[in-house]
C-alpha cells in the first residue's frame, strides 16, 4: 500500500482533497435518487447510498496508473489518498448509525418512494431465543 504515501501532502493538496470531500453528500443524494427510481424502498435506498458514499480504493490504483503514464501530476497521489481516507472516515459513523438516521428521517424520505403501498414489513420479536421474524403484508389488489 505504497500508493499515495510517497510524499507528504502540502496545504494545496489538503485543500483539494477537502474540496473533493465536499462533493460526497452530492454523491450520496444522487445514489439515493437513482435507487428510488429503480424501485427500491426508501430504507434500502438510504442505507445503500450511505454505504456507497465513499471514494473507492480503486481510485488510488487508477491514480497511480495515471501518474505512471504521466497523464497526471504526482501531487494527485497525495490528494486522492487524502480524499479516499477522508471519505472512509466520513462514511464509517454514518454507516454505523444508518438505521437510526433513517428512523429520524423516515417521514420525509418515505414520501419519495415510487409505490409505498406495495408492501409493508412488520418485525415481531417472539422471544429472546428465536430472534426477529419478518412478515410481509401485501395490500389487496384494487381495480382502478
Amino acid at each position: 500500500m505504497q500508493i499515495g504515501l510517497a510524499e507528504l501532502p502540502n496545504q494545496e493538496a489538503i485543500i483539494e482533497a477537502t474540496q473533493l470531500l465536499l462533493l460526497l453528500p452530492l454523491q450520496g443524494i444522487l445514489f439515493f435518487i437513482l435507487f428510488l427510481f429503480s424501485g427500491l424502498r426508501a430504507r434500502t435506498a438510504f442505507v445503500s447510498s450511505l454505504a456507497l458514499t465513499t471514494y473507492s480504493e480503486f481510485a488510488l490504483i487508477t491514480t497511480d496508473a495515471m501518474v505512471n503514464a504521466q497523464l497526471l501530476a504526482s501531487e494527485w497521489k497525495a490528494v486522492i489518498s487524502l480524499a479516499v481516507a477522508g471519505s472512509l472516515a466520513f462514511a464509517a459513523p454514518l454507516n454505523k448509525y444508518s438505521h437510526q438516521l433513517f428512523s429520524m428521517m423516515e417521514p420525509t424520505l418515505s414520501r419519495f418512494e415510487k409505490n409505498p403501498e406495495i408492501q409493508t414489513v412488520y418485525r415481531y420479536r417472539l422471544d429472546w431465543r428465536s430472534g426477529w421474524w419478518l412478515v410481509w403484508v401485501k395490500p389487496a389488489w384494487q381495480p382502478i
